[in-house]
């Protein structure tokens, strides 16, 4: 497991927002106590093993991201469409499907 590296601003922000969630009461799977003595300790190794499903996801390859953009974008368009379409155009449509 590689090191995590964080940097300054990183640490600031990451402590900052654990203290809200600790503040708030906020329940997740996240524990705030865990994540400040993590940062404060210089242990944010352990962030990644103690949530790895955070850290150990690969993206997505490029191509299929605008692939799933563009057919979704369609889906989009057609709903749109449909929508525009008259009571009688819609039967219509469902009739020569």
């Amino acid at each position: 497991m590689n090191a995590m590296k964080l940097s300054e601003g990183e640490r600031l922000i990451l402590f900052m927002l654990s203290e809200i969630y600790e503040h708030l009461g906020i329940q997740t799977g996240i524990d705030p106590k865990f994540v400040q003595s993590a940062i404060c300790d210089g242990h944010a190794w352990g962030l990644k093993r103690k949530y790895p499903g955070l850290f150990n996801v690969d993206e997505a390859d490029q191509s299929v991201i605008s692939e799933v953009s563009n057919i979704l974008e369609m889906w989009s368009f057609l709903e749109s469409s449909y929508d525009q379409l008259s009571v009688a155009d819609k039967a219509r449509l469902i009739d020569s499907s």
